[in-house]
């Protein structure tokens, strides 16, 4: 399914303003990944839905569970959406379980669950848990210095693509090895968990990347090398002449500035506003209904967001204690 630019940019804004009054407490970074998730299926949200998903996520959910936290307006937004709200927790709910018993609990984990809600059904989860964890192993062992408990989501959707995973492992190493000089090795692994998810050519998709990123740059766009490549890696495997994605995100990039939430550059600065640019292109863009591949893809960027949250987090306290010591 594919969606007029301008429809996600509207449904994207109005989500945001929606998100920000329901969640007036929470912390920003989340904001526009969840605005993001009504916008990708042309909805915007409604506050009536987010308060309800609101109250029965605290009285089923305790306060001290990694699907609480940063996964609380995620989570929210996510039931809110849902035409079954109180299935679509207990999916969520169970999945986690699954997971977590092969992994960390942490909100990475939890995120990882609610997309996978989107894929799967809770039975025969802790099957593909295991096999999850062992593809994560062959993570380390391939890149024992580059491999973070960030990789482990990628493992696990990887484990539920139903696609060959030798395959993919393969696609992973030639396009790690082709890409590896461009930037820090970490960053480059990730995109290629991402464009191991493409049937295109290592070669091809590889070049499609660096063809995208030389066009954005020259054009004047920054992107967060650190937590925005592997958006830029989704959104690269696209079908679509470099051209025109280009455009698209100069385009959106113009839409979002003058937004309030992009005022002020102690929010987002002008990197993290072009990652959001990158997300809504990419969302315009659907897959084929039912494709696995655009619920993989989108899934990626939700936990690219989460993790964007999470250093910005870490990034404010040190600003904090600084101040304050």
């Amino acid at each position: 399914m594919e969606l007029e630019l301008e429809q996600v940019q509207r449904h994207y804004a109005e989500s945001l303003q929606v998100i920000r009054k329901c969640f007036p407490m929470e912390n920003r970074q989340m904001f526009p990944p969840c605005a993001g998730l009504f916008a990708s299926r042309g909805m915007t949200a409604e506050a009536e839905a987010l308060m309800r998903a609101k109250e029965l996520v605290r009285d089923r959910i305790g306060a001290f569970s990694s699907l609480r936290g940063w996964m609380f307006v995620p989570l929210c937004c996510s039931v809110a959406l849902s035409p079954r709200p109180e299935e679509k927790l207990d999916s969520v709910h169970r999945i986690y379980k699954a997971l977590r018993s092969e992994f960390m609990a942490d909100s990475r984990i939890a995120l990882t669950a609610l997309v996978l809600s989107d894929l799967k059904t809770p039975e025969g989860v802790e099957e593909g848990a295991a096999h999850a964890k062992e593809l994560y192993r062959v993570f380390r062992k391939k890149h024992v210095l580059l491999t973070g408990y960030e990789d482990a989501p990628y493992a696990i959707l990887m484990a539920f693509s139903g696609r060959n995973e030798e395959r993919m492992l393969e696609e992973m190493d030639a396009c790690f090895d082709r890409l590896h000089p461009f930037a820090l090795g970490d960053r480059i692994q990730s995109v290629s968990e991402v464009l191991a998810l493409s049937d295109l050519p290592a070669d091809r998709k590889c070049d499609r990347f660096l063809e995208l990123y030389d066009a954005l740059k020259s054009a004047g766009y920054r992107i967060w090398k650190r937590f925005g490549l592997p958006v830029l890696a989704g959104l690269s495997v696209l079908d679509v002449p470099v051209e025109t994605l280009t455009g698209e995100v100069a385009r959106t990039d113009a839409f979002l500035k003058p937004l309030p939430l992009y005022r002020s550059r102690l929010t987002f600065d002008s990197a993290q506003r072009h990652v959001h640019a990158l997300m809504l292109v990419r969302a315009a863009h659907g897959e084929p209904a039912g494709s696995d591949l655009e619920n993989l893809v989108s899934a990626l960027t939700l936990i690219t967001m989460q993790l964007m949250l999470l250093i910005a987090v870490t990034n404010s306290a040190a600003v904090w204690a600084t101040a304050h010591s």
